[in-house]
């Protein structure tokens, strides 16, 4: 990691706060080191979800929403001329985020998707919708009963745990 580098840190609120690393202090392990929110000077009632390492705008995102939708977009829609560090519309906010995963190019990763009544499968990242927009709330990937939603959504490998093959 390079003091170039940057973090992306998506909030609750459908926000994106920038920062570099030689934005933080060089701390010991046995000190607290510097407050996030406070860093980034973020609203009160503002919570981070997700942190990526940025590393190219060539990469992809994908998002998965609680309510089964989900969608890709490209890094370079967060690409700025200056050097603003809070953007607002980072992602949709009509429902609730809870997956995100940077692709890098022609990659496609496997994504556990589970459900609180404890339906889950697994879908590739190929087969989420491509849009241009970074505030589109995409596709249906998983169809939910009315009082379902989606509890978890993490990156798995099949052939890691073959177990799991079960679900695709």
């Amino acid at each position: 990691m390079s003091s170039r580098q940057e973090l992306f840190f998506f909030t609750d609120q459908g926000q994106l706060y920038r920062a570099k690393f030689s934005d933080f202090s060089t701390t010991k392990a046995s000190e607290l080191g510097d407050y996030i929110p406070a860093k980034l000077d973020m609203a009160k009632d503002e919570k981070v979800l997700f942190t990526v390492l940025f590393e190219s705008y060539s990469d992809k995102i994908a998002v998965v929403f609680e309510n089964g939708k989900g969608v890709i977009f490209p890094m370079e829609s967060y690409e700025t001329k200056s050097q603003r560090r809070k953007l607002t519309g980072a992602f949709s906010t009509a429902s609730p985020l809870k997956g995100l995963f940077v692709i890098k190019d022609r990659e496609i990763k496997e994504i556990f998707i589970k459900t609180k009544q404890g339906r889950a499968c697994i879908l590739k990242t190929s087969v989420f919708p491509e849009k241009a927009t970074r505030t589109s709330m995409g596709s249906q990937l998983m169809a939910l009963k009315k009082s379902d939603m989606i509890s978890e959504v993490i990156e798995v490998s099949t052939e890691e745990h073959p177990n799991l093959a079960v679900y695709k």
